[in-house]
């Protein structure tokens, strides 16, 4: 199976770097390291990236939440936070992003980013797989509906009760 491969997004380099050190010990690889949005899109751009870990604070024009919606909202990557803000207004900015997870810098990362990362690829793979599931049930819809309309016999579903499920009268014949 192939690693996941996770962009870090993180203006300290000390936590960069040892973000790094754990990814790896955990089996990820690194798609690549940015200080700042700018940076953070062109390894995007450049690289397969499968999930952000995400600092909000961050130097540049654009925070870390900023940064995340636009990844979400351009790429559909997953984005996990770590920071150390856990004031109730940056929280609330951060939920309306629809964040894979929120970890703060005062707990021990070691081992919690492994657990949060894992059900954060899960939770977006699962996303994922239902929209497949949603769109062919969208695309399996329009097709019986064509072929309905397009009858030219009344068409009758029972379910498995007997019970009249659909009953279309059937289409003019052309003369």
């Amino acid at each position: 199976m192939e690693k996941p491969k996770v962009l870090i997004v993180e203006d300290q380099e000390l936590v960069r770097t040892n973000l790094k050190l754990l990814l790896k010990v955990n089996n990820y690889d690194i798609a690549g390291m940015a200080t700042n949005a700018k940076e953070a899109f062109e390894i995007i751009e450049n690289n397969v990236v499968d999930l952000v870990i995400m600092d909000i604070a961050l130097s540049g024009e654009l925070d870390g939440i900023e940064t995340a919606r636009i990844i979400k909202d351009k790429w559909n990557i997953p984005v996990v936070y770590l920071t150390a803000k856990k004031d109730s207004l940056t929280i609330s900015r951060a939920k309306e992003t629809s964040p894979f997870g929120y970890i703060s810098k005062d707990i021990e990362i070691k081992e919690q980013l492994p657990i949060v990362l894992e059900f954060a690829l899960y939770k977006h793979k699962v996303e994922k797989e239902k929209e497949i599931q949603q769109k062919e049930l969208a695309d399996s819809e329009e097709k019986l509906r064509a072929i309905i309309d397009s009858a030219s016999d009344a068409i009758i579903m029972l379910d498995h009760n007997g019970d009249c499920l659909l009953y279309t009268s059937p289409s003019p014949r052309d003369s």
